[in-house]
Order: structure tokens, then sequence, then C-alpha cells
């Protein structure tokens, strides 16, 4: 799923305009950090085409307008206790250092940063493995495409305990100003999105290459093909790949390998 479709699917489900907060609980929803050993080959490649929030944050400009989305720079590890992102890394097992968001009481005994150079020496070190780095590593968007920042904003009169009716039709209708919405997904610095716990590796699933002249021409990427052989990564997710050649990969037909 693109970051488009699913702003399609919010919509659809019945997202209001109001100033609601979208957090992505997915990997590389904000995409790499720049301190990446990786930024520079990704902000060539899928990083042309915007990050997941940016993505999804603009495809929402037509059906709720006042929304802003959020995601984090890495891979990160929602399943147990807080959220937490290994910067440094490229998936959730390469870089010894973790950082959380913000600060909580069984956080307490943790390092805090308030610079990404200093979490960068700490990753580097590998003198610890958990540290708490405040809002560093987690960026907000507003459907301009632009940074932006949570909202804060609550109705004076809502001091309601009761749980809202949901509409079977409508889920998302009954969202108000300063809700949050989190999703959780799995997402990779190539833009794309999947739900929990993965999709059918057996299915033919589009890929968009990224072609740089086009971005350059702010025209949009021409597909170069469905399915690349023997590029699939977990959960069977079609990985990009910057050697790769139109008529390498142009609409193959090849059955992807189940993932185990």
């Amino acid at each position: 799923m693109t970051p488009e479709e699913l702003g399609a699917q919010l919509a659809k489900d019945g997202l209001p305009d109001a100033k609601i907060n979208i957090r992505l609980l997915c990997c590389f929803g904000a995409g790499r950090h720049e301190l990446n050993p990786n930024y520079a080959n990704w902000k060539e490649g899928a990083g042309l085409e915007g990050t997941i929030a940016e993505r999804l944050a603009i495809a929402l400009q037509g059906a709720a307008p006042q929304v802003v989305v959020a995601g984090y720079l890495g891979p990160t590890q929602t399943g147990h206790g807080p959220t937490r992102v290994r910067v440094f890394g490229d998936s959730s097992t390469e870089s010894n250092l973790v950082v959380y968001n913000t600060a909580r009481p069984n956080l307490s005994h943790f390092a805090v940063y308030d610079d990404p150079r200093r979490v960068l020496d700490a990753h580097q070190s590998s003198r610890q493995t958990a540290a708490v780095a405040p809002k560093l590593f987690i960026a907000w968007y507003d459907t301009q495409g632009k940074p932006s920042r949570k909202w804060v904003d609550r109705p004076a009169d809502d001091k309601s305990t009761q749980r809202p009716q949901i509409n079977a039709d409508k889920p998302l209708e009954h969202l108000k100003d300063g809700d949050l919405l989190l999703i959780h997904a799995h997402g990779v610095p190539t833009g794309w999105i999947l739900r929990s716990p993965g999709i059918s590796s057996e299915e033919m699933h589009p890929v968009t290459d990224v072609n740089v002249s086009d971005r350059q021409a702010q025209q949009p990427s021409k597909p170069l093909w469905e399915k690349p052989p023997n590029k699939w990564g977990a959960h069977g997710i079609p990985q990009r790949s910057s050697n790769a050649t139109a008529e390498q990969f142009a609409l193959s037909k090849n059955v992807a390998p189940k993932v185990r």
C-alpha cells in the first residue's frame, strides 16, 4: 500500500476535517535521519518521493486539510512498551542503541540527549543500549507537506469520559480537534506501508521505481516493473534496486518466494 492509497482509505472511513494528530507507528515513517550512513543514498532514491508521513499528509489535503501526520526517523519497535527507534541502523537489530521519543517514569534511569550527534556518539561507542531523545527523531507534517507540530487543541467543553459510538461504515467520523489517530503498520524506506502481519508474497503488487529526471521535472515516476525477481524482503515487500533497469524488471511474472 502506498501512502496515497492509505490516505484514500482514511477519507473513505470518514476522517473529518479537524485538528487531528495522525502518528504512524511504523519503520521509516519520516525516512532516514541525515546522520544515518545510508541517508544520502536514500535521499537520492526513494527520498525524492517524500517520506511516508509527508506523502500521507499531502494525500489528505482535500479530505481533511487540518490534520497533521507524524513519522519516525528510522526503524521502530512498537510491539511492547513505548515506541523506540534505532535511528542509525537500517533494521530493528543492526544498531546497538535505541532511543525513546518521550521520557516516562519507567525510562527515568536512561540517559537523556537533546542533540542528534550526542545520540550518534553513543551509538558508535556501543557503551549503552538505550536512551531518551525527546522529539528528536519524530517529524510532523501538515497537508502542504511542510514541517509542522502536533495539535494540542481540545474543545473547551470536551469533558466526556464516555467512549464514542462508532459508525461501522464511517469508523473515523467521530474524531475531533486534538484527537490522536495511531496507525500501526510495517513501513520500509522505499515508501511502502503494510498492514500487520504483512501481505501474501504470492500476489502481484505494483512497484514504482524512482526516476530522478522525472522527479526533477516535477513529473510522477513511471512504473518500471510489477515485481522485481528475487528482490523481495521481509513480509513480501517489493524492494527497489538502484541498479535495476526497465529491461531487467519490466512486468516480471516470476512468483515471489514464500516468506518464512
